[in-house]
């Protein structure tokens, strides 16, 4: 969850493959970059003129976050333009731009679910839930029914994904599911490998991530900040 390929924060900022998710993208962003960009760009200023003082560690980091923001950019302000109408380096700067971004949400992030997935005990992490059990070979796991701080973490950032993913509060375990596989692509699917015990006894397959989801989204807690809507 808290590795640099699965950080939302990067994913929300690549969140387009081709030219009309591009457009979209602008829209939710290109207003909140340039605030960052005329942040950054002050404070190395300000550094410059003595009128800030800060170590050069600190300076680097802002040079760094600087260069990388203005690559992004460079391409978000040109996405109301056709491809046709960009000279020949805006066009390469696009065609980087997807390449980063499927970079980022094919392989990097669908890897990370996949391990998160296989990681994961589902829905909780401590206590034990008679209702839920995983099955492995010839062995029967019941997962945990108390919400411990490694919930908290992922239910975050679960939310987040699951938001950029075009997800809402209202869908249950399956949709976010299948909302995740379909946005993510490159033939991303989440094993289906745990087993919900119904009222009617029968066993129903289904993702741990999805399990996960259906837990947190009927907590208070959750539905306090997330009720009215993802972001």
């Amino acid at each position: 969850m808290h590795s640099n390929e699965a950080n939302p924060n990067t994913l929300r900022y690549v969140n387009a493959r081709d030219d009309a998710g591009l457009r979209v993208l602008a829209k939710a962003t290109l207003s909140t970059l340039e605030q960052r960009q005329q942040t950054l760009s002050g404070y190395l200023a300000q550094t410059e003129k003595e009128e800030l003082k800060v170590s050069e560690r600190v300076k680097k980091l802002w040079k760094e976050k600087l260069d990388a923001l203005n690559v992004v950019l460079v391409v978000i302000s040109d996405a109301e333009k056709a491809e046709s109408e960009l000279d020949e380096k805006a066009r390469a700067n696009r065609t980087a731009f997807f390449k980063t971004a499927k970079q980022a949400w094919e392989t990097n992030l669908g890897g990370k679910l996949l391990e998160l997935s296989k990681e994961m005990v589902g829905p909780y992490t401590l206590g034990n839930h008679d209702d839920l059990f995983l099955c492995n070979k010839q062995l029967t796991f019941y997962p945990g029914d108390q919400f411990s701080i490694a919930d908290l973490h992922l239910a975050g950032w679960l939310t987040r994904v699951a938001h950029l993913c075009g997800g809402e509060a209202i869908d249950d375990g399956k949709t976010i599911v299948k909302k995740i596989e379909e946005h993510v692509g490159g033939g991303l699917k989440i094993p289906r490998d745990f087993l919900t015990r119904r009222e009617d006894a029968k066993a129903e397959k289904e993702s741990k991530l999805g399990a996960f989801w259906d837990a947190i989204r009927d907590r208070p807690s959750w539905r306090k900040i997330y009720g009215e809507g993802l972001y």
